[in-house]
């Protein structure tokens, strides 16, 4: 079985809202978890072979051969048996496709529906807990690579191994809020994603703002763990906002500097 070509794409996008599941790096709601169980049993289960057997054809065959040798008629029931079993087949296969496409809605829907409260009670939990965890070391990778870290030995090196798991664990909750968003759960004024992972923005990086509608070159690291190390030693407030809070935020922001280019005690910043 398939999901249905108009379901595909969007379920496609959660494949990483699953993932990260999978991986251990979150937990997700127990009924939203059934569904999609469900729908992978449903799309695991054979596909019924409704295809020709050729008992027709065997039949003519045997028909012909009795009236060329004046034998008895060959019996029709082989052939209604196979003409039966390829109707049951069919059918079966119609009700699979159907109930493929109502668990994959249902899926999606709920996802959808849900979206602000798997946000708050299962994705923002274990990006807290995560950072609570890093915070501690950041200052010690800042400054690191990989070659570093185990020259240094000792906490150095430790710091480092926490940071390279933990970044991977933040690349997964920043992926499923990120499938959220592709299905719709996503920020409306805030559609450059501006606030959506840094609440203090401004305050960690004053001159990364847009400028004529884009983003200068960011001043972190681009190593991952290197990356997450430098926003937590600079106080930066990440979060796991839902799209009303990403808005209200970026909304504030807007303000403000619409009020520092009317009333420029400085070179303004030209928002696009």
């Amino acid at each position: 079985m398939m999901v249905p070509p108009h379901l595909r794409p969007e379920l496609t996008r959660l494949g990483a809202l699953w993932a990260g599941h999978d991986a251990g790096c979150y937990q997700l709601p127990a009924a939203l978890l059934d569904t999609r169980a469900a729908l992978d049993r449903l799309l695991a289960a054979p596909d019924p072979a409704t295809e020709d057997t050729g008992a027709q054809a065997r039949l003519i065959a045997a028909t012909v051969a009795a009236a060329r040798d004046g034998a008895d008629w060959p019996s029709v029931d082989v052939l209604l048996d196979a003409e039966l079993d390829q109707q049951r087949a069919a059918l079966r296969r119609r009700v699979l496709v159907e109930a493929v496409e109502v668990v994959a809605s249902s899926l999606l829907v709920d996802t959808q529906r849900s979206g602000s409260a798997l946000i708050t009670e299962y994705l923002r939990p274990a990006l807290d807990t995560l950072l609570d965890k890093l915070r501690a070391h950041a200052k010690a990778v800042v400054n690191l690579d990989a070659e570093g870290a185990l020259r240094a030995g000792g906490q150095a090196s430790k710091a480092w191994l926490t940071f390279d798991r933990g970044a991977e664990q933040y690349r997964a909750l920043r992926a499923a809020r990120q499938s959220l968003a592709l299905v719709g759960v996503a920020a409306g004024e805030d559609a450059s994603g501006l606030f959506a992972e840094v609440r203090n923005l401004p305050d960690v990086c004053p001159d990364y703002r847009p400028v004529y509608g884009r983003m200068p070159p960011p001043p972190w690291p681009e190593d991952p763990r290197r990356r997450l190390a430098w926003l937590l030693a600079h106080d930066a407030q990440l979060w796991m906002p839902t799209p009303t809070e990403q808005d209200a935020v970026y909304g504030e922001w807007l303000a403000a500097e619409r009020q520092r280019n009317e009333h420029p005690r400085a070179p303004g910043i030209l928002v696009g």
